[in-house]
C-alpha cells in the first residue's frame, strides 16, 4: 500500500493487465496460483497513482493468503 506505479513495477514488472478507470487504475499479475490485483489511485494531492488496495485469488479457490500469492508472484518474477 502506498507504492507508486514506477516502485511495483520496479517490484514485479509490468502488469499483464492493466485497466484505466480515472481516477483509478487496476494492474493485475498472474501465478499459477494466483491472480493479485492492485488498485492504483490518484488525487489532488498526490497526482501520481498510488496502490491503495491489493486482493489476491486463487486459481482453483477463491481464497488465497495475500503474502502467498505476492511471494509466488516474486518468485516468478525472479525466475
Amino acid at each position: 500500500i502506498g507504492l507508486s506505479q514506477r516502485k511495483v513495477e520496479d517490484l514485479l514488472g509490468a502488469p499483464v493487465f492493466r485497466r484505466r478507470d480515472p481516477p483509478a487504475q487496476l494492474w493485475q499479475y498472474s501465478s499459477p496460483r494466483c491472480i493479485f490485483d492492485l488498485f492504483l489511485y490518484r488525487t489532488k494531492a498526490l497526482p501520481e497513482y498510488r496502490v491503495t488496495h491489493v486482493e489476491a485469488r486463487g486459481r482453483t479457490n477463491g481464497n488465497i493468503p495475500l503474502r502467498e500469492c505476492f511471494h509466488s508472484l516474486a518468485f516468478k518474477q525472479k525466475s
